[in-house]
């Protein structure tokens, strides 16, 4: 019989680091965690900001950060183009 294993879901919730404090708590969550929900105010991402957060990313290899807001040079964006009540699927493309 094969081995079993459970995987076990964990859900951290900074509820307002501050402006000056948002990236160093990202920064420290990268490698506890597998992915990463941000919501940084638009002139809080800096290009020197996403370099330094991107080379974290790299060295970590399991974190996927995911920011609610604009992330200019992000791998990948993605915007909902429809959504449908209820149960079901939601549609989203990736540009």
């Amino acid at each position: 019989m094969g081995r079993a294993t459970a995987r076990t879901w964990r859900t951290l919730l900074v509820d307002h680091p501050g402006e000056q404090h948002w990236a160093e708590v990202v920064s420290v969550l990268i490698p506890a965690v597998d992915v990463l929900l941000v919501a940084p105010t638009p002139d809080a991402v800096t290009s020197h900001l996403m370099q330094r957060l991107g080379a974290r990313l790299r060295r970590s290899r399991r974190c996927a950060l995911v920011s609610a807001r604009p992330w200019p040079g992000a791998a990948l964006q993605l915007e909902v183009v429809a959504t449908r009540a209820g149960r079901g699927w939601r549609t989203a493309t990736g540009s």
